[in-house]
């Protein structure tokens, strides 16, 4: 019987994750149901189509004064 479910457990372990059996379905929250709609998120997760990211880009000049340690 250990040994049994050993065998099953290193099985599961080093199964790919698309060949695993899931135990029960998965409900997407409504938050991620509303993400695939806005074509921000597809269904299997990967941004979509809309999925957008905040970028900046600074130049910042600034000297250090040794003796006093301000910058």
């Amino acid at each position: 019987m250990r040994l049994a479910f050993l065998a099953v457990l290193c099985l599961a372990v080093s199964a790919p994750a698309q060949d695993r059996v899931l135990p029960y379905p998965i409900v997407p929250t409504p938050g991620y149901q509303q993400a695939v709609e806005n074509g921000t998120r597809t269904p299997d997760g990967k941004p979509g189509p809309n999925y957008w990211q905040n970028f900046a880009a600074y130049d910042i000049d600034a000297t250090l004064d040794p003796e006093s340690g301000r910058v």
